[in-house]
């Protein structure tokens, strides 16, 4: 596959991806029952493709294999779970900028847990996207001392956000197809989301995680039902899932500046469903992150 290819692959499923702000902002859903749910949910999906899979092949699950995809099922959990926190306590800016630092992270995230070094083209693609990031949130402004809390949440969700993907990649050898990976790693974290939810609602909580079990009035359970299934399918089963294809084939740090793309189409689906006008940084911000991306683009083939 040429790297064009994995390109175009890699840009359907981070605008899959950017859905996920969206419905989630439309739905009255409480933050940890949303998670649990597209989690489990994006399992059941592909459940039937995973079951093909195992009766076809010569793969057998394992206790082994549960194991392996705990750690990067508790992190993609968690990174739910914390950018949805941050994400309300802190301005936009704050939340866009930290988030958008997982190429920043990635080389050192990749170097500890694969070993693998970022060649020179990808870290120069990398230094653009960053000045891109940069303008983005407003010039560095955005960064202050008055959101401490959201601001570590934030980057505290980038940092799992890059780790599961890292892993992903560790992991490949293990699974000989993507989805003998996905189905037990949704499984098990849609698992971990729903006992989390069900233990926060008996148990007291500190006042800021009441945040993600706390839901508003809903008064039309047809249209909650249709976004869950929204959130579900396009940015879970399609969006992370094309990342975790993206890992595999490519290296992390091309599908974390890839990613970078996110906040595009973010701003053009809200565009076209609230008229809500891009702000003028977006424009500025669009051609440095693309301009990355193409530099790092040249650096390697993808695998077949």
């Amino acid at each position: 596959m040429t790297p064009a290819k994995a390109l175009v692959i890699l840009l359907v499923g981070v605008a899959a991806c950017a859905t996920a702000v969206i419905q989630t902002r439309a739905s009255h859903v409480s933050p940890g029952l949303l998670a649990a749910v597209r989690l489990l949910g994006a399992a059941l999906v592909l459940a039937p493709v995973w079951w093909w899979l195992v009766r076809s092949s010569d793969h057998r699950p394992s206790w082994a294999q549960v194991r392996m995809v705990l750690v990067p099922a508790g992190l993609l959990w968690l990174h739910f779970i914390t950018w949805a926190l941050g994400g309300r306590l802190v301005p936009s800016a704050h939340a866009t900028l930290l988030c958008n630092l997982a190429p920043a992270a990635m080389p050192l995230v990749a170097l500890a847990l694969l070993g693998e070094r970022p060649v020179r083209r990808e870290l120069m693609g990398t230094a653009l996207c960053l000045v891109g990031v940069v303008v983005l949130a407003g010039g560095g402004e955005a960064l202050s001392g008055a959101h401490l809390a959201g601001d570590a949440l934030c980057l505290g969700s980038m940092l799992l956000f890059t780790a599961y993907l890292a892993l992903g990649r560790r992991h490949r050898e293990a699974f000989p197809h993507l989805m003998l990976y996905l189905v037990p790693l949704y499984a098990v974290a849609g698992v971990i989301g729903f006992l989390a939810w069900g233990v926060a609602q008996v148990l007291p909580q500190p006042p800021a995680a009441v945040l993600w079990t706390s839901s508003a009035p809903i008064t039309d359970p047809g249209r909650e039902a249709l976004l869950l299934v929204g959130v579900t399918v396009l940015p879970t089963v399609v969006g992370h899932g094309i990342l975790n294809w993206g890992v595999r084939t490519v290296s992390a740090q091309m599908v974390s500046l890839v990613n970078l793309t996110q906040f595009m189409f973010a701003g053009l689906f809200a565009w076209l469903l609230w008229t809500e006008v891009p702000a003028l940084r977006l424009w500025l911000a669009a051609p440095l992150i693309c301009g990355g991306i193409a530099i790092a683009l040249t650096t390697r083939k993808t695998s077949p």
